[in-house]
């Protein structure tokens, strides 16, 4: 918080909104990678284009139901990118193709867990 406050932010310029559109916070919500992420943290994605590799954690559109999903890159394949939480014992089940792949995660702020965690018990208000 004090950090926040006492930031000094630059006007508006192309090179500030570019950079803003090269990084998405995404609240993690599950267990499946337990303890790097857990519940309530919010994790910053980098979304522009990088070349996926094993070790990298990536947010990525789950194929059928659609939903994002942040998983670790256990291996890259012809077929796309094998995941896994690190807390799952299998990969997943399907691979993940670049096109499903919305970004690498750069960064984790854990400290605000206990604000993501009670604004979705009392349902955001």
């Amino acid at each position: 918080m004090f950090l926040c406050s006492a930031w000094k932010y630059p006007h508006p310029s192309e090179k500030t909104r570019e950079r803003k559109r090269m990084l998405r916070a995404v609240a993690v919500s599950g267990h499946s990678m337990y303890p790097v992420l857990q519940e309530g943290d919010v994790a910053l994605v980098r979304t522009k284009a990088h070349n996926p590799q094993p070790g990298d954690i990536i947010v990525y559109r789950e194929s059928t139901r659609g939903f994002l999903v942040v998983h670790r890159i256990e291996r890259v394949t012809a077929a796309g990118c094998i995941t896994r939480g690190d807390a799952n014992a299998a990969p997943d089940p399907q691979p993940v193709a670049r096109g499903q792949i919305i970004g690498k995660v750069c960064f984790v702020i854990s400290c605000l867990r206990w604000l993501v965690k009670h604004c979705r018990k009392r349902g955001g208000k």
